[in-house]
């Protein structure tokens, strides 16, 4: 009976982690130590977004995303694309709101969809639900003339020596608040496609940037401590690491949708 406990709970992981499950779930660790962004009209903190998601079914989500470069936003590919309950896929639409707090959204916002807008995502994220490329973008032809986007770090100044033990912060939407909420902590674990760590996160701070302490992304928010793993196996939240495939995904859309 055991051994067909363990069996099934591998089975189950494995499910979990190539379909995305429950991909938007973060993991709070003990008590919730995250602090809300004093001011998000400053940088780095007004290049991040919160998004109101509309599936091609009518019903809604929180997401976060982040701009790095005029008319791009960055975020997790499973707030783009969804096929789970019924969601049919690509998104309907997202608004975006750079810099939302609890007084408003002082930089406006955009509605996203197919016809003002690109959404690119990797195949292997369409197709297959890859966790290594939970990742996507829009780029809009409107730009938020008054942030300053994000700084993308240089995937090869980062190997895995560099990037173990380093401090990082996490600042995203939870979806019950109007305001972001930071978390500052140490990686735990460094793997070649993804980032490990005990900063907690909640439902909606999916696509969140990963910065380290210069507001460089290293990384994108993807899963909590609760998908993709048998229970207790693998107790850290994890994001998309910037390495080279990522970095080039970013740069490329970046390239393609730049004025030419």
């Amino acid at each position: 009976m055991q051994k067909l406990v363990l069996i099934f709970s591998f089975l189950l992981s494995f499910l979990f982690l190539s379909q995305g499950a429950a991909a938007q779930e973060g993991t709070v660790f003990g008590e919730d130590d995250r602090v809300p962004v004093a001011d998000t009209t400053a940088a780095p903190y007004n290049a991040i977004c919160k998004l109101k998601i509309t599936y091609q079914n009518g019903t809604t989500g929180d997401g976060t995303g982040f701009l790095y470069g005029p008319g791009l936003l960055a975020t997790a590919g499973h707030c783009l694309y969804d096929t789970s309950y019924g969601r049919g896929g690509q998104v309907a639409s997202v608004t975006v709101y750079p810099g939302l707090n609890a007084e408003g959204a002082p930089f406006g916002s955009r509605e996203l969809r197919e016809d003002n807008a690109g959404f690119y995502l990797p195949e292997r994220w369409k197709q297959d639900r890859d966790w290594r490329s939970d990742y996507g973008v829009i780029a809009f032809f409107e730009p938020f003339e008054e942030v300053q986007p994000l700084q993308l770090a240089d995937w090869e100044t980062y190997p895995d020596s560099a990037l173990a033990g380093t401090e990082a912060l996490i600042a995203g939407y939870d979806g019950a608040m109007q305001s972001p909420l930071l978390a500052h902590g140490m990686l735990s674990l460094v793997r070649e496609d993804d980032l490990l760590y005990r900063l907690d996160i909640s439902h909606g701070q999916s696509g969140a940037p990963i910065l380290d302490l210069q507001s460089r992304v290293i990384g994108i928010q993807n899963y909590g401590a609760n998908v993709g793993f048998a229970a207790g196996e693998m107790p850290y939240n994890s994001g998309a690491r910037m390495n080279r495939t990522l970095s080039e995904f970013l740069l490329g859309v970046k390239n393609i949708s730049s004025p030419s």
